[in-house]
């Protein structure tokens, strides 16, 4: 739950180093979720790799929707791995 200034600021000391300790195990969890998808998308990519140069290769008008759909999810799984910060919605 998010906090306003005013109230972290009437939080005591013990509270607020409870807070940013959870706040530093969930920081840790997310980093190990984080590393493990990029870890099973490269491992994708990899076995996938025929596939995904293939799609890569072909211009998105001769396409059929499904195809074209194919070659986009292709597309931003590379690029999830080559910039993992690039595709979070802001």
């Amino acid at each position: 739950m998010q906090r306003s200034r005013v109230e972290l600021e009437q939080m005591d000391h013990e509270e607020l180093v409870t807070r940013v300790l959870d706040m530093q195990d969930m920081v840790k969890e997310s980093l190990l979720v984080r590393a493990a998808m990029q870890k099973l998308i490269n491992r994708l990519l990899t076995l996938k790799d025929d596939e995904v140069s293939h799609y890569a290769s072909l211009p998105s008008e001769h396409l059929s929707p499904e195809e074209r759909m194919l070659k986009e999810v292709w597309a931003e799984a590379r690029h999830a791995l080559a910039n993992p910060s690039g595709l979070v919605k802001r």
